[in-house]
């Protein structure tokens, strides 16, 4: 998914699984590889890490899909 404004841009996206399929631990075999990639005025910074898991991917395409209304 990517959000961008005028000079900004964030991409994020799911590589794959941290660990094997295999693993027996329900939280170890289910973090994601996450990679993001942060740009603004020509200057990029991308990273990966094992940020989330199945259950926050689901929620935060949930949230997403109906996103909350901003408080002013």
């Amino acid at each position: 998914m990517i959000f961008k404004s005028t000079n900004i841009e964030l991409e994020i996206s799911i590589i794959g699984y941290e660990f094997a399929s295999y693993m027996n631990d329900y939280d170890d075999r289910n973090w994601l590889q996450v990679r993001c990639c942060y740009k603004n005025n020509g200057n990029i910074i991308c990273k990966e890490y094992p940020s989330l898991q199945t259950t926050d991917l689901k929620l935060l395409k949930k949230w997403l899909g109906n996103p909350p209304k901003r408080y002013t």
